[in-house]
């Protein structure tokens, strides 16, 4: 079906928008109404809404995905966009003789411009975001949007947990330096019945992930394997954990997990700051060079297809090449297809970048050392590997840098090192917990609620100096008296077009 054009030529002038328009019933359970604002026009169809704690408990046909993307008026100033969108949220939507109004967005979509409206008084839909958890005791406009941001965040609703089964514990601070952040505890009985829910297989066998990034309640961050959890208890939450006092609502919802063969890549600003480090030009060339040759190799050496199949997460071609071999018609038009992928993802949009994959290396969810046996400077990687299952990474030097990183300094030289206390812990990168800085805040100012790292164990790319880790500023936060659905309308519309939120109460400040 073809979208509905509500209105062609949108005017950034527009000051009402009332329309009547009849859609055909959505063709799957799940879908929800879209409403696209461009240049050209604004129109309206149908589309599949992610799955999150909102949507879940509430009725999709009250919403609406409205989405910004798009909308840019030419020779006008970029405060066009903001304005328009203010006006738009301060006179609602009006569709068929139901008024939507500003409801709230997840902080992906915050960054790509869309947000849902729900039909309701602005009174009406205070009360609904408030009876998911107490927000009103958040005075800063920016921070109050991303903890209601959780609530739609794109996750799974795998469980409902009852809190009598979860603890609280302390996070694990040394002279004011915070080593856990965002990294609590899970039952691997737990996470071995998350797993079979959420049919997570590998090589045809059930995979139990060392690592779940989770939404619960208040609650956000990872959940690491902890086998000695009580079997009472299935969860502990650190106290960095806790984003805002959470009300009724216990769904566990699982955003993303570990998963094996997870290989990382070369991007562009990883090769500009180990080049400021002293890996060479020619290092790199050669480099891709080899990787363009590895590529091609993939039709006839069934080694590299299965790494290449897994490295683009292809797991079930892969699979297929292990039973009926490489030279099925079947499997070559995968590693084919897998071949043309990667070798037109060099290029986009008319701009050519760095994307190769490094066979000795992965990205990895980053979690603590529970027990404190590694030493500062140490890190324990454990991973699979094609054809012989759990290895450890051990005695040599590695490169863990987060994305985006801007400094040399957010390129770290580690020591990987194996220690048997940390051997259930596979396809993640487990931190020290001791030292005068926790190592993720040094790369990029990260932390480990939910941050993954790129982790190379190759000698051409661990360059023999580092930098200084920078330590990022925090922001400032301007307080209010109260976060007002005006305040927080005006955030969105402001941060999609780069610009800071109003610093005084209200939305109507231009």
């Amino acid at each position: 079906m073809s979208p509905i054009i509500l209105r062609a030529n949108p005017s950034a002038e527009d000051d009402s928008w009332i329309f009547t328009a009849r859609l055909p019933p959505p063709k799957r359970p799940g879908m929800g109404m879209l409403v696209s604002f461009t240049p050209e026009a604004i129109k309206l169809d149908w589309t599949l809404f992610p799955s999150n704690r909102i949507l879940h408990s509430d009725e999709l046909s009250k919403f609406i995905l409205a989405s910004f993307d798009g909308l840019r008026f030419p020779d006008k100033p970029p405060s066009t966009n903001r304005e328009y969108k203010i006006r738009l949220f301060k006179a609602g939507f009006h569709l068929n003789g139901v008024e939507y109004r500003f409801y709230g967005h997840s902080n992906s979509q915050l960054r790509s411009g869309s947000c849902f409206l729900r039909a309701g008084t602005d009174q009406e839909l205070e009360r609904r975001i408030n009876s998911y958890g107490e927000f009103r005791q958040i005075k800063n406009v920016a921070k109050c949007a991303k903890r209601i941001g959780l609530l739609f965040s794109k996750a799974e609703i795998d469980w409902t947990l009852d809190p009598r089964y979860t603890e609280d514990i302390e996070d694990i601070i040394v002279n004011g330096e915070n080593f856990s952040d965002g990294c609590g505890l899970i039952a691997p009985h737990f996470a071995r019945m998350l797993g079979r829910r959420k049919g997570v297989r590998f090589h045809g066998q059930p995979y139990t992930p060392s690592v779940f990034q989770i939404r619960y309640k208040g609650y956000k961050g990872v959940l690491m394997l902890h086998p000695e959890l009580r079997k009472e208890c299935v969860a502990q939450f650190r106290a960095s954990q806790r984003k805002f006092r959470a009300t009724n609502d216990n769904t566990f919802s699982i955003v993303a997990h570990s998963v094996p063969y997870s290989y990382a890549r070369l991007n562009n600003e990883i090769v500009v700051l180990l080049s400021s480090l002293g890996i060479t030009p020619d290092t790199f060339l050669r480099r891709q060079e080899e990787y363009h040759g590895w590529i091609r190799s993939a039709s006839t050496d069934w080694q590299v297809a299965f790494n290449i199949l897994c490295a683009l997460k292809q797991y079930e071609a892969a699979e297929r090449l292990l039973i009926r071999g490489i030279e099925s018609p079947e499997v070559q038009t995968s590693i084919r297809s897998a071949q043309m992928g990667e070798i037109n993802s060099f290029k986009k949009k008319e701009k050519f970048r760095a994307r190769m994959i490094i066979p000795k290396s992965r990205f990895l969810f980053g979690v603590c050392d529970p027990y404190g046996v590694l030493k500062e400077g140490e890190v324990h990687v454990r991973v699979s590997v094609p054809r012989k299952g759990a290895t450890t990474i051990t005695n040599t030097q590695v490169l863990v840098v987060r994305n985006p990183c801007l400094h040399p300094g957010d390129c770290l030289k580690l020591w990987a090192t194996e220690h048997p206390r940390l051997s259930h812990l596979v396809d993640c990168i487990v931190f020290a917990s001791t030292g005068r800085r926790a190592a993720p805040s040094m790369s990029a100012g990260g932390d480990l609620d939910g941050d993954e790292y790129t982790v190379i164990w190759d000698p051409d790319f661990v360059p023999r100096k580092i930098a200084e880790s920078y330590t990022y500023p925090a922001p400032k936060e301007h307080v209010v008296n109260v976060v007002t659905r005006e305040d927080l309308a005006r955030h969105f519309a402001s941060y999609s077009d780069g610009q800071k939120s109003c610093p005084t109460p209200g939305w109507w400040c231009m």
